[in-house]
């Protein structure tokens, strides 16, 4: 169970970020925070930010945080005062946002393959200034 407190503390993912993509692409993120139970992330469809392909929201309901991507649903499992890790409700994979500084994060999923070994992907975002 979490408290308003402690998931004021996923406020260092708040800003725009620039990350690359597997492919080497570039993309772009957006994390803010309407209320004080609630993020939105979008995917911006360029590094302007005036448009956006799609997003998730984090929230606080009951004690519980949520993470909801299209069909997709995750419970956090622990937050600290550098991390959020989530867990799949019913989602392939779990992830987990890190701060590595004020301005570098990284996204780090985990899942297990059709052979079941532990599989790991992560990407680091940067912050646009």
């Amino acid at each position: 169970m979490f408290t308003k407190e402690e998931f004021a503390k996923i406020r260092f993912l708040e800003g725009r970020w620039v990350g690359k993509a597997p492919d080497g692409t570039e993309f772009y993120e957006e994390y803010a925070f309407p209320s004080d139970v609630e993020m939105q992330s979008r995917r911006a469809t360029d590094s302007t930010f005036a448009k956006f392909s799609d997003g998730s929201v984090v929230a606080l309901d009951d004690g519980l945080v949520t993470s909801t991507w299209g069909e997709f649903n995750w419970r956090a499992s622990s937050i600290t005062a550098d991390a959020v890790h989530f867990e799949p409700i019913n989602a392939p994979s779990s992830f987990s946002w890190r701060r590595l500084s004020v301005d570098e994060i990284a996204v780090v999923q985990e899942w297990t393959d059709e052979n079941g070994e532990a599989q790991s992907y992560t990407v680091s975002l940067n912050r646009v200034k």
